[in-house]
């Protein structure tokens, strides 16, 4: 290869380079409000408890560096609780519900299941491979996307007295059809100190 060709392989080489580096997954910092100030939200039994959906792809983005997420048709809701009770209180994603138009209750998708719907060209139900071990195989390809998924996912919460915490709860996006009137249903709030759940929380996810 002569001198004119070394530099043009040089140049496609740092422009693909480049566009590798552009591509990047890049980890977006939450930074909620108090639950109070969302438009969606309930103050009910000293507990307050906010939530943004992200319904368009921008608003996707404003959590998760990945327009795939919309394109997969995943719809990442954060949630902030803030609890001004005396006493602790546990809450976990999968009793957490979606209640559609037609009253439908859609559950919460493990951060997992969301992840893999993010990522893989196909349903996952296409796929032979337990989903643990494509999880695995995922994970190392899109580190940096799997590890801002496991973060900013609600997961278990445990909430001490006189304080708030928060996270991303993830659930397949509804037709607009279904959309129509959306809330969210909380149904298994616990108070930690006497074992007893409080009465539900639901509430509309205005935008």
């Amino acid at each position: 290869m002569n001198r004119h060709g070394w530099k043009i392989f040089l140049a496609l080489v740092f422009t693909l380079c480049g566009a590798i580096l552009m591509a990047k997954y890049k980890i977006k910092p939450l930074e909620p409000r108090r639950a109070a100030e969302y438009a969606a939200h309930q103050d009910f039994q000293n507990i307050v408890i906010g939530a943004f959906a992200a319904i368009s792809e921008e608003a996707v983005l404003t959590l998760f560096d990945s327009k795939k997420i919309y394109e997969k048709k995943v719809l990442p809701i954060l949630v902030v609780i803030e609890n001004n009770n005396s006493f602790p209180i546990h809450v976990q994603d999968r009793t957490v519900f979606l209640v559609l138009n037609d009253g439908t209750n859609v559950p919460a998708m493990p951060m997992g299941e969301a992840f893999l719907r993010t990522v893989l060209r196909k349903p996952l139900s296409s796929y032979g491979t337990h989903p643990g071990v494509m999880i695995g195989r995922m994970r190392n390809r899109h580190r940096d996307m799997y590890e801002d998924f496991e973060h900013k996912s609600f997961g278990e919460r445990l909430i001490a007295p006189h304080d708030s915490d928060y996270g991303v709860l993830f659930f397949p996006r509804p037709s607009e059809e279904e959309m129509q009137n959306l809330r969210l249903y909380l149904p298994e709030v616990e108070d930690v100190s006497s074992s007893q759940e409080l009465i539900f929380f639901e509430f509309e996810l205005k935008p």
